[in-house]
């Protein structure tokens, strides 16, 4: 059952000083995979760091081509019947 929840990206807040009465924050982003920190303009979507994210795309990549395949293959199949 774990595997069917989404997975969600995990940050935290970095101080970096204060003015005023007000502190000035950077959200830092921790790697799903490696558990690297890194800094992402889109912190509530990013899940990997740059190289983790590369390599993740690659192998979703292959999984989907590789559906493709085997869809255009079952329906090559179908058409000889019909």
């Amino acid at each position: 059952m774990a595997e069917d929840r989404a997975i969600k990206p995990k940050y935290f807040k970095r101080h970096l000083r204060t003015e005023g009465l007000k502190g000035i924050y950077e959200i830092v982003n921790i790697c799903n995979v490696c558990g690297a920190e890194y800094i992402s303009a889109s912190y509530q979507s990013s899940l990997y760091c740059k190289e983790c994210g590369e390599e993740i795309k690659r192998e979703k990549a292959k999984e989907r081509k590789r559906r493709q395949r085997a869809r255009d293959k079952e329906k090559e199949n179908w058409e000889g019947f019909i």
